[in-house]
């Protein structure tokens, strides 16, 4: 009798959704956890051509369950190709002696990937060239199978670390990160403040094109870039910096006078000369994490805030720090809208995508429990966390996924079914939703949720009382 009142209920919800009264989360189709012997984090996912899904993040581990190759050194690239329902096809372990960070990946025109991040390694396992000086950026590209066709590493005197990686309509590799470094090695330009925007574009074998260094008096990093539809690059990323060196507009100053880390926004022509940019924050902390386009003139900058109604920013802070999302028109040079999503705690968003029906995905993770706007229950201690919204930022729908420990989601793409798969790392063992035990201290986590239309019993047979 109760299993037949529930399908009642769920045929009326699939009704529901259908015509658009309510919608609802979409189930999780599969989930996998992987990993070996100690930390594995996994940072990015790729749908690949066969359905199938390239995973990149870092590894310490060495052979182990999942994890076939030895380590090299600290922390190693680690890359997991898997199959459309998340079985393992290869695994393939990149790295120097010493620490390589893995922070961005791009699928490449021929079929391969070019993988990216900042590394500590000198010459040795899969590292060919030297150190530059503290972190380099290195760059590696691999063809469909993994195996590595060239690496390249590129800094100057000091830090420099790459975050993002696209491919320019020349089909060549727009890297863009921060740098620390004056002059010196594969930097040809002198250091503004303590860190700049650092973009260097290379061809397709990894020869330097350009490098240009962007920047005010303290610390700027650029976390994401898009080519843009009326031509040019847009950059967006962090920004410490006053009125200075390429900076035009002030920072936003805390309540007693000390600097915050505002959304910098800086747009570059073909020529690669600055048309436009803007500063956005409150009175503390933001940084735009994800960006996208909208429509020409029209972007869409996401990340955590810590600030409250302040300054540039009238949406509300629920906790330490919330989900911030900034609609910011460049025609009108004004902000469209702007929505913020928390609980009482922490909550950081990392990725912001857009849909195939013109709405929104923001995903991160939450310490929150159920407070503020967050309506979804807390597993543990951080749980991945998404949020459907409508282009004016509107939820449409939440979703807390997570075990009894912490559980950390950095990115999400939309697949070719509609769905979603999240990419990122669990210390959580069975509990919660998650289905398989932990491996090492925390393993990839990857979730492939149904398409929104999908409404699949088992899911909610699990939720009912």
């Amino acid at each position: 009798m109760r299993i037949v009142r529930y399908q009642i209920i769920l045929i009326t919800l699939c009704i529901y959704v259908q015509f658009g009264f309510t919608q609802s989360p979409p189930g999780i189709e599969w989930q996998r956890t992987i990993g070996g012997t100690g930390g594995d984090r996994a940072k990015k996912v790729i749908q690949t051509s066969d359905g199938g899904y390239l995973i990149g993040g870092e590894s310490g581990s060495n052979i182990f369950a999942d994890k076939t190759e030895a380590n090299i050194g600290g922390l190693d690239y680690w890359l997991v190709r898997l199959n459309s329902t998340g079985e393992i096809l290869w695994d393939k372990t990149i790295g120097g002696l010493a620490s390589d960070y893995f922070t961005c990946m791009a699928a490449t025109p021929e079929g391969g990937f070019l993988i990216g991040g900042f590394t500590l390694s000198g010459v040795g396992g899969h590292k060919t060239e030297p150190s530059r000086g503290g972190y380099d950026c290195w760059i590696v590209k691999i063809d469909a199978d993994g195996n590595i066709l060239w690496e390249k590493t590129i800094g100057g005197n000091l830090n420099d670390v790459f975050w993002s990686i696209a491919v320019s309509d020349s089909g060549d590799y727009i890297l863009a990160g921060s740098s620390e470094s004056d002059i010196s090695g594969e930097k040809t330009e002198p250091s503004n403040g303590w860190y700049d925007f650092w973009i260097v574009k290379i061809d397709s074998i990894g020869n330097i094109l350009w490098d240009k260094t962007i920047g005010g008096d303290d610390s700027d990093g650029i976390f994401h870039l898009q080519q843009v539809s009326l031509g040019g690059t847009l950059y967006a990323g962090g920004s410490f910096s006053e009125i200075s060196g390429d900076k035009s507009e002030p920072n936003i100053l805390r309540p007693d006078g000390l600097r915050t880390n505002d959304f910098w926004l800086v747009h570059l022509n073909e020529m690669n000369v600055i048309t436009w940019q803007k500063t956005i924050g409150g009175n503390y902390h933001e940084y735009s994490e994800s960006f996208f386009e909208y429509s020409p003139q029209n972007y869409f900058l996401g990340g955590p805030s810590s600030s409250e109604i302040s300054a540039l920013k009238t949406a509300p802070s629920f906790g330490l720090s919330d989900f911030w999302v900034v609609k910011w028109n460049n025609a009108e040079s004004e902000i469209a809208f702007q929505a913020s999503f928390g609980g009482s705690e922490e909550d950081k968003l990392f990725k912001m995508i857009k849909t195939y029906e013109n709405n929104f995905i923001l995903c991160g993770h939450s310490l929150s429990h159920l407070s503020g706007n967050k309506t979804v229950p807390s597993y543990g201690y951080d749980d991945y966390w998404l949020i459907k919204t409508d282009s004016m930022g509107n939820e449409i729908w939440q979703l807390g996924l997570g075990g009894s420990s912490t559980d950390i989601a950095l990115d999400i793409q939309q697949t070719v079914d509609g769905g979603y798969v999240i990419a990122g790392y669990s210390g959580s063992g069975i509990s919660g939703i998650k289905t398989d035990p932990n491996i090492g201290s925390h393993d990839y986590w990857i979730i492939k949720l149904y398409p929104d239309e999908a409404c699949p019993l088992q899911t909610w047979y699990a939720d009912a009382d």
